[in-house]
């Protein structure tokens, strides 16, 4: 059986490219973040002036900044 293809994989998404797709999706999440190279977790508290979840950054988006920052304390590798 050939994957599905209805939807495009989120990893392939831009935030924007995301918004227009599945935008109400988007509006209905309780939490949403975005990650990068060298931000790691950045909370989205509002998008397109409305606000995600309760506007302020939820209890998995929390755990998850603080489990990557005790990893890359431990184990990344120091940029000068």
């Amino acid at each position: 059986m050939p994957p599905r293809r209805d939807l495009p994989p989120l990893n392939a998404l831009r935030a924007f490219e995301a918004f227009g797709r599945h935008g109400k999706m988007i509006i209905a999440a309780d939490e949403l973040f975005v990650t990068g190279t060298m931000g790691g977790l950045t909370p989205v508290l509002a998008l397109d002036g409305r606000a995600i979840g309760a506007g302020k950054p939820g209890p998995v988006t929390s755990q998850l900044t603080d489990l990557f920052a005790g990893l890359t304390a431990s184990s990344g590798t120091e940029v000068c």
